[in-house]
């Protein structure tokens, strides 16, 4: 097994671990529901907690992650949210916006 597939393995199992379902549980009641993205509400079966950062994988910080919906989601990884400076700033814009409110 290469190094690489030894991280994704290692994260799918932190992914997976009680201590991530219990901080997604949180950040979902922290947020009410609602996707920090296009602040719609929804249940907590369609929201998933996204990654700002790899660097403190099991020990992130707040502002490491952000609540969205499994649309916003999907845009940030495959459609039109390419990994630019802009869109990061974007969805770093929008989570602080939240923060405030």
């Amino acid at each position: 097994m290469t190094k690489k597939e030894k991280s994704i393995a290692s994260y799918r199992i932190y992914i997976n671990s009680p201590e991530w379902k219990q901080k997604r549980l949180s950040y979902i009641k922290t947020y009410k529901n609602k996707c920090q993205c296009c602040k719609i509400e929804f249940l907590d079966k369609d929201l998933s907690l996204h990654h700002h950062t790899y660097k403190r994988v099991w020990k992130e910080l707040k502002d490491d992650l952000v609540l969205v919906c499994v649309q916003c989601h999907n845009n940030i990884h495959f459609n039109n949210w390419k990994k630019t400076p802009m869109n990061e700033k974007y969805l770093r814009d929008r989570f602080n916006e939240l923060k405030l409110i």
